[in-house]
């Protein structure tokens, strides 16, 4: 087990307009504020279509499925990460057929507005380090 200790610096609402990327915009926002380090704390809205792929092994690397839906998609909740600079997301979206989750991909566009809510954390440092035994990417703390 591995715990930081981390305190909120700010807080930003970033708004994903109709036609921009969800990925791409977070990403985008991240770079434009200087944020290395923070929480997805919480998003909803409507999008256009949505990209999604879940992990469906334990090998390494491991097996994805890739789940594309088309037409209004409903975002349900969203959560992440931002690790040295990178956001990871996971999102629950939903149609009148179904509801998925999984790891947000390029391809998730706001069809009428998207609201996220992010956290920049200060406090230890997340590092992404190799895993020796040849694993996933080790994410670990420094104080």
């Amino acid at each position: 087990m591995r715990i930081g200790k981390f305190q909120v610096k700010n807080i930003y609402f970033i708004t994903v307009e109709t036609g921009e990327d969800l990925l791409a915009t977070m990403q985008k926002s991240v770079d434009q504020v200087g944020i290395k380090q923070g929480v997805v704390l919480c998003g909803i809205g409507v999008q256009e279509d949505a990209n999604l792929y879940e992990v469906i092994s334990k090998d390494y690397p491991a097996a994805k499925h890739y789940e594309k839906l088309e037409g209004v998609v409903e975002l349900v909740a969203i959560q992440g990460n931002v690790v040295e600079g990178a956001i990871h997301m996971h999102a629950v979206v939903s149609t009148d057929k179904g509801v998925w989750a999984g790891h947000v991909e390029p391809g998730n566009k706001s069809l009428i507005t998207l609201q996220v809510m992010l956290a920049e954390i200060e406090g230890d440092r997340i590092v992404r380090k190799p895993n020796p035994s040849g694993g996933p990417i080790i994410i670990d703390f420094e104080r």
